[in-house]
């Protein structure tokens, strides 16, 4: 079995590897290298352990590993296995195949980790953005806050939907997203309207109108939507630090705290 422990010493050192770098790369002791690149096979725990290290090895130094665990099953023979008998041989096998460059082998594990890497890197942040409504959390009716409609008669008919900053005000499309809109008072009268404006960061939300869900999804720092109701708007947002209300044309200031997650309801009174 000579040929064995000496095609496996060869091949390492013509790589330039140490045993202690072998360990380290392929989790077998260095103890069971050395047994098998002198072939000393009484040292290791077992033919089947043999067998697997050497398979292990091989491959990692770029041998023709299933040759030389063939002439490893030919040479070792074990009671309780029927095996082939022994082929003898006159010369020396050649068992080398084409060493592998290490570094080569190197830059290929650490593009494999720079991939995955960006692969999870990825996901995370697509889930982050539009996440769903937590099963466990579902949207309930929580505080009520009553909203004092400013006394006028005007009617700006049914009015209920989606409405953003520019639908609702055109002249001031570029404003700013710390800036105010001022809405005429009359546009009020008849329901409720509530202005989300997210001051930083970013904020994940969910908007019933009138009980008919109308929106679901993530707000980051500088964007503001609006929700005009007939009765009532509620709204679930999951950091209500960065999340202002105006409602009705006044600024009430931010929903909660900073990561708070917070549930309102917006009434007409």
């Amino acid at each position: 079995m000579a040929d064995i422990g000496l095609a496996l010493r060869e091949a390492r050192e013509q790589q330039r590897i140490s045993l202690r770098q072998v360990e380290n790369d392929t989790n077998i002791r260095i103890h069971y290298l050395v047994s098998l690149e002198e072939d000393v096979y009484e040292e290791l725990p077992g033919r089947v352990y043999a067998i697997g290290f050497l398979r292990s090895y091989a491959k990692y130094l770029g041998l023709d590993a299933e040759s030389l665990v063939e002439e490893l099953k030919r040479e070792w023979r074990d009671d309780a296995i029927t095996e082939p008998a022994p082929v003898p041989t006159a010369k020396r096998r050649d068992y080398s195949g084409k060493p592998k460059n290490l570094s080569i082998r190197l830059a290929g594990y650490s593009l494999a980790a720079v991939a995955f890497a960006a692969l999870v890197f990825v996901a995370v942040t697509l889930s982050g953005e539009d996440s769903p409504v937590p099963p466990d959390r579902p949207i309930s009716v929580g505080e009520q806050v009553p909203v004092s409609t400013p006394g006028s008669n005007g009617n700006q008919g049914n009015g209920a939907g989606l409405v953003t900053p520019e639908q609702e005000h055109p002249e001031n499309t570029q404003s700013s997203p710390g800036t105010e809109t001022a809405v005429p008072a009359e546009e009020f009268s008849d329901g409720v309207v509530v202005t989300l404006q997210v001051r930083q960061d970013r904020s994940w939300m969910a908007v019933t109108q009138d009980g008919v869900p109308k929106f679901q999804g993530s707000l980051k720092a500088g964007e503001t939507i609006s929700f005009r109701g007939k009765e009532k708007v509620f709204v679930h947002v999951g950091n209500a630090g960065v999340v202002e209300v105006i409602l009705n044309g006044k600024n009430i200031g931010p929903m909660g705290d900073l990561n708070q997650v917070v549930k309102k309801e917006f009434v007409r009174s």
